[in-house]
């Protein structure tokens, strides 16, 4: 029999002394994989039924059917439906037969056999009774029977623990580094013990001896050089593992719960770009951590079994929540196991995810993916952006607070390409806006071809966009309003003689400061960076997204204020991510957060009233 345990993370203990280290995982098996192994083991006749008693003439039989499985003050409570015929034949006759038709409640304990690696069930009580669950049947044939037929076959079931414990075998040295060639001996230190019932599952507890590996010393120099860069790649591996992850899962559940998907990848890559923010060499690993925090969140996911699902996929669910609430276990402790989210480890994760894939599960790429747009409702990539040739991205480097540093980017082309640009304006504005910064005295002229560049990706996105047309003007605001609060409708700076894209110290580039990192693979990052048509493209969908999946989606109208609220959720989430969106009415949001919001709602109100060229305000 095939059955697959869940490990809880909050109950992972860790023990040290001198020596090894022990390291304890509780294993759970939930009440449906102990329901599976008594269907594959005991009631496996069609319709979950066992045939107990039956003497072919139909004098005696006794049948037990749809078993179910929970918890009562700490004991395993197995209730079966029942019937009986139980009568003595005389001759041709069946005598004085008993009818029966109700239930049989079952109590036991779980035992551990530690050589066959099963987990056991020891049989302390029962009782049986009528259809109503009242009268209860204490002596006699039927309770003869039961007792000497049925509690027998229920004491026989058991759930095998080798495949889950050698699945476990496989993949967790993988996650100790230098310990792949330990792997035996690490699993000849495997102890299970303390077999107990919990309120919705059956554990036991593992332990794994490790021993303390002695540190190698590195110069501080290396670790200068080395450690800060280490700690990005793996950052960027733990992004396309979870991209991976997420993908596979959206691929296989419908639509609302592809938006919680959605919301579970952008709220941990704005994650990963805080710790790349604050990234420093002597930092502990903060992947562990990420885990954890993802994990958290995807496992309910993973635990739904939609309507229609065989067992076969509920199995493989159940394995993948296995491995994942294991990992997790382990990350919480990363420090003093020595846990760590490799590469071969997180592969090693993948194939259980998708064995049939070829694709490296780690493997960072920057590229468009049209696959990753669909699921999550983008639709086709966006058109291809005017890049000018001359643009050298590998230039770009940022000070602390987010301005450029220095950079070759334009410097050879400004000369002659800033003339043309202060020119009149041409039928289409995008060569010129991507070739200018003004200087005040061009504002009347650079600010209107920006109002018309946004209002033209607006109508475009509202083209091909489900949204109400109740909501098409606030829609239309929102737009100008975001444009204005986080760029004051600009894509380029100049420092110096030096003409640099915008970018904040996190990532955020140009017009509509769209984060590279967040919005990985659904947005070309070169045309983000240096096509102000682009950018304002991408912004458009993102705020649509957040307003229409979102702030409407999640109700955010219903709440004290209406439909202002909408646009003001949808900002919050465009600034923070999809977990900022109700901050704004929250009185526990952090005072900078909250000066951002009034700064923001500010600029929405000036444009409902039309005063959008305000953000002339912004160069003075």
């Amino acid at each position: 029999m095939t059955a697959f345990v869940v490990l809880l993370s909050c109950g992972c203990l860790f023990a040290s002394s001198a020596g090894a280290r022990q390291i304890r995982l509780p294993l759970r098996f939930d009440f449906g994989q102990v329901r599976q192994a008594l269907l594959e083991q005991v009631f496996q006749e069609p319709g979950e039924q066992c045939t107990l008693v039956d003497d072919g003439s139909g004098c005696q039989l006794l049948k037990l059917f749809a078993p179910q499985v929970d918890a009562v003050r700490g004991r395993l409570r197995l209730v079966s439906r029942g019937s009986a015929h139980l009568g003595v034949r005389v001759k041709d006759q069946c005598a004085a037969p008993l009818e029966w038709n109700g239930f049989l409640e079952v109590f036991s304990e779980p035992q551990i056999d530690p050589q066959k690696k099963l987990l056991l069930f020891k049989i302390i009580d029962f009782h049986i009774y009528d259809e109503q669950r009242q009268h209860e049947f204490l002596t006699g044939k039927l309770w003869d029977e039961v007792k000497n037929q049925a509690l027998p076959r229920l004491a026989a079931c058991s759930i095998d623990l080798s495949q889950p414990i050698n699945r476990l075998s496989s993949i967790f040295p993988q996650f100790l580094p230098g310990r792949e060639e330990e792997r035996n001996r690490l699993m000849a230190t495997l102890i299970m013990s303390n077999p107990r019932v919990y309120k919705n599952s059956l554990g036991i507890t593992l332990s794994f001896q490790v021993e303390p590996r002695a540190k190698k010393p590195v110069k501080p120099s290396v670790i200068a050089e080395k450690a800060q860069e280490l700690k990005k790649r793996r950052l960027e591996r733990w992004d396309a593992f979870l991209t991976f992850v997420i993908k596979r899962m959206a691929r296989n559940n419908p639509g609302p719960v592809r938006q919680e998907l959605l919301n579970v990848l952008l709220d941990a890559r704005y994650k990963i770009v805080e710790k790349l923010t604050a990234l420093k060499a002597d930092a502990t690993d903060p992947v562990p951590g990420l885990f954890v925090q993802a994990w958290s969140r995807l496992k309910p996911i993973v635990q739904q079994r939609p309507s229609g699902s065989r067992q076969k996929e509920h199995t493989e669910r159940a394995e993948l929540v296995a491995i994942g609430d294991s990992l997790a276990t382990l990350a919480q402790q990363a420090p003093e196991t020595g846990f760590e989210v490799s590469d071969e480890g997180l592969r090693s994760f993948g194939r259980v995810i998708d064995p049939a894939s070829a694709e490296d599960p780690v493997r960072y790429d920057t590229a468009v993916d049209p696959e990753l747009r669909q699921l999550f409702g983008f639709g086709e990539p966006l058109p291809q952006p005017e890049i000018n040739p001359a643009i050298d991205f590998t230039s770009l480097s940022y000070t602390d607070d987010g301005a450029p540093s220095g950079s070759r980017l334009w410097r050879r082309i400004a000369a002659w390409v800033l003339p043309a640009a202060a020119a009149a304006p041409e039928a289409d504005a995008v060569p010129q806006l991507n070739s200018w910064v003004p200087d005040k005295k061009e504002l009347s002229r650079y600010l209107p071809l920006v109002r018309e560049l946004l209002q033209k990706a607006t109508e475009q996105t509202l083209s091909s966009a489900q949204l109400d047309a109740q909501y098409h003007g606030l829609y239309r605001h929102l737009v100008l309003a975001t444009a204005w609060q986080e760029s004051c409708w600009r894509q380029f700076i100049r420092t110096g003689d030096t003409i640099t894209p915008l970018t904040s110290s996190g990532g955020s580039v140009g017009l509509m400061q769209i984060n590279q990192q967040v919005w990985r693979g659904i947005y070309d990052q070169k045309g983000l960076l240096g096509d102000i048509a682009y950018n304002g493209r991408a912004g458009c969908e993102i705020l649509l997204h957040y307003l229409r999946d979102f702030a409407i989606g999640k109700g955010e109208q219903r709440k004290p204020g209406g439909d202002d609220n909408l646009a003001r959720a949808t900002y919050a989430a465009y600034n923070g991510g999809p977990s900022q969106l109700s901050r704004y009415r929250l009185p526990e949001t952090k005072p900078s957060l909250k000066k951002i919001d009034a700064l923001w709602w500010q600029k929405y109100q000036a444009v409902r009233q039309g005063r959008e060229m305000d953000v002339i305000t912004c160069y003075e």
